[in-house]
């Protein structure tokens, strides 16, 4: 795959691009592992990219994103794992794309996003799973999008991303949805947009991401601890993207796809907690950025996105189970 990119690239017909994100990184130096497999499920009955996903009531609840139309979409569907289904809900207050969606509370919330104007937006709206509907809660101190949130003690924590200015974050913000009120954290160690992020064992794990003038992937790995209020810094990301999806799967953090200015990313690389290492596993089938990646009932699930650079949509849900 990659030797067939380099090619492409390579072509006299091309230009470089002034992004150093133009040419393919260096396989990295890591030990593959062949386990797991993967298996397609019922796609999202629209194709969108730019989304992320959250579990409710063990189903997983998608929101905005960019259609087929390559414009910023209201949408939300609720997959139900059991059945393979994927069910039409309530649509966003505005239509977002860059939507970071989290779990407290027993409800579903939907954190800032990017507009219609590709600028941040400080919107917060929690899902009403009773009425189906969205509620707006107290805004976010600041407007920002393509950034990642994740449920800590049960709260929520919110890091990265571009504010309405497109200017990258560094200081993060923490909701808590019991007093519907805001507060500060301590900021990431790279400002960056267009990363991923998972909880796992009360710690919250960021992942790559992208930086800006010029533009450019980055590999930034590290882990906030509530009690500490700080950031660790953890071994980088072996193929440094942006764009990316990451969740845990029995103890370890999966990483997929992500993209450069002109092509996306296959590779799904694995971080062990026990053992402080990165290992590459079996590619994920249809590479795609902007995706979603969530796991639910022991499975990874990998959902819609990019199958170009750019504005490209699929509805394609693609499962990773370990054997």
């Amino acid at each position: 795959m990659r030797l067939l990119l380099l090619a492409l690239l390579l072509l006299p017909a091309c230009k470089k691009s002034s992004s150093d994100s133009f040419f393919l990184p260096p396989e990295p130096d890591i030990p593959f592992v062949d386990e797991g497999t993967w298996d397609t499920v019922a796609p999202v009955p629209e194709s969108v990219q730019e989304i992320h996903a959250a579990l409710l009531n063990d189903q997983i609840i998608i929101a905005g994103g960019f259609d087929d139309s390559d414009q910023a979409t209201d949408v939300a569907y609720r997959y139900d794992i059991t059945s393979d289904t994927w069910e039409l809900l309530a649509p966003l207050p505005e239509p977002r794309h860059h939507l970071p969606l989290a779990r407290a509370n027993g409800a579903i919330y939907a954190i800032g996003g990017l507009g219609a104007d590709n600028r941040g937006k400080d919107n917060l709206w929690m899902y009403d799973d009773a009425m189906d509907q969205w509620v707006a809660k107290a805004s976010l101190p600041r407007p920002r999008g393509a950034s990642i949130a994740g449920t800590l003690d049960g709260e929520i924590l919110v890091a990265g991303g571009l504010d309405q200015d497109r200017q990258l974050i560094s200081e993060c913000a923490i909701y808590d949805p019991i007093l519907d009120e805001w507060g500060a954290a301590a900021p990431i160690s790279v400002p960056r947009d267009h990363l991923a992020g998972a909880v796992h064992n009360g710690l919250f794990y960021i992942v790559g991401g992208r930086l800006v003038n010029p533009e450019r992937n980055v590999g930034t790995f590290e882990a906030y601890d509530p009690a500490l209020d700080q950031w660790t810094a953890l071994p980088e990301l072996p193929t440094p993207r942006g764009g990316l999806g990451a969740a845990f799967l029995n103890g370890q953090l999966h990483v997929v796809g992500g993209e450069t200015s002109v092509f996306v990313f296959e590779e799904h690389e694995v971080y062990d907690l026990a053992t402080g290492e990165w290992a590459a596993y079996p590619d994920l089938p249809t590479p795609r950025h902007g995706l979603a990646a969530i796991t639910a009932s022991g499975v990874f699930y990998t959902i819609a996105g990019g199958p170009a650079a750019g504005l490209a949509q699929t509805g394609v849900v693609e499962v990773f189970t370990l054997e």
